[in-house]
């Protein structure tokens, strides 16, 4: 049996708490892409001491900071809403110069 032991560096003093459920229960049943997503919205939900906010994040975001395909990280986000993890929706935004209504994800 190997003796782990973590090495962050000494210097990092920001944290972000991970829920003990996803380690115990939901860890074994998320593909390396869907373990990713849901971390990085940890960080940036409870990361930030908001738990239950919403957050906007492009799938260019999304496949930046987990380092996944666009697809990869597509399927990924459908699966977590299968799942239940996750929900999302359209964002929309209006374009003030021809105050047209545009949709992105």
């Amino acid at each position: 049996m190997p003796r782990l032991k973590l090495n962050l560096p000494k210097s990092q003093t920001n944290w972000t708490k991970v829920p003990n459920y996803l380690i115990q229960t939901l860890l074994p049943t998320l593909t390396d892409t869907e373990l990713r997503i849901v971390l990085i919205l940890l960080r940036q939900t409870a990361g930030w001491n908001k738990p239950d906010s919403t957050v906007t994040l492009p799938y260019r975001k999304l496949m930046a900071r987990t380092g996944r395909s666009s697809e990869t990280v597509w399927k990924a986000v459908q699966s977590l809403k299968v799942k239940g993890l996750v929900h999302s929706s359209r964002v929309r935004s209006i374009q003030k110069s021809n105050n047209s209504v545009s949709e992105s994800e």
